[in-house]
């Protein structure tokens, strides 16, 4: 687990995702679901049944949450980025539609739960694919800008040369891991390719 990519990663996302806020807030929660959340008031807390709603008592707690939440979901992409396939920000984007998708499964869960119109989870899960792309997107090329990825094999001397993990180690940076990862494969005992450029 490498600290910088916790940090860096998560504020990325974090920042990222707070400027999205400012465009999808209010076409989604002052805009699309006003009225569903009007309907539903026996939800929401308090500060956001006000009148007008108290939205800045709730910014420190949103900010903690969003901010922790973030280094978590760096700190998860820092652990498994070397199995997602693809370079930068479309590894990241990988990441951010994989984390919708466990979204998306969780939500459908609450469904059965909590007595809240069809309306409010599609809108709520269609922001977050947005939210969670955007987000993913930074996760690529902030934590491989600070820690290239290490690859494992030996140095590839042919394009689409597959190297196996049990032949030796070798950390791309000492290649040029972009020219690395762009012209080999890595591949695990079985077969099985874990990363290709």
């Amino acid at each position: 687990m490498n600290p910088k990519i916790i940090v860096a990663g998560g504020l990325a996302m974090y920042v990222a995702q707070f400027v999205l806020s400012f465009a999808t807030g209010p076409l989604v929660h002052e805009g699309i679901l006003v009225e569903a959340y009007r309907a539903n008031q026996q939800f929401w807390r308090p500060e956001l049944n006000a009148v007008p709603p108290d939205m800045v008592a709730l910014l420190p707690l949103w900010i903690t949450t969003g901010i922790v939440g973030s280094l978590v979901l760096a700190g998860i992409y820092g652990a498994i980025r070397d199995g997602i396939a693809g370079r930068g920000w479309l590894s990241g984007l990988k990441f951010g539609l994989l984390v919708w998708l466990i979204q998306v499964v969780a939500m459908a869960g609450w469904s059965g739960v909590f007595n809240l119109p069809y309306e409010i989870w599609l809108w709520w899960g269609a922001e977050r694919v947005v939210d969670m792309d955007v987000g993913g997107t930074t996760q690529g090329p902030v934590p491989e800008n600070l820690s290239p990825r290490a690859a494992t094999g030996g140095q590839c001397n042919a394009p689409g040369r597959p190297l196996h993990a049990h032949s030796g180690e070798i950390h791309a940076q000492q290649i040029g891991h972009t020219d690395f990862h762009r012209r080999c494969r890595v591949v695990l005992p079985g077969g099985l390719p874990v990363l290709h450029g």
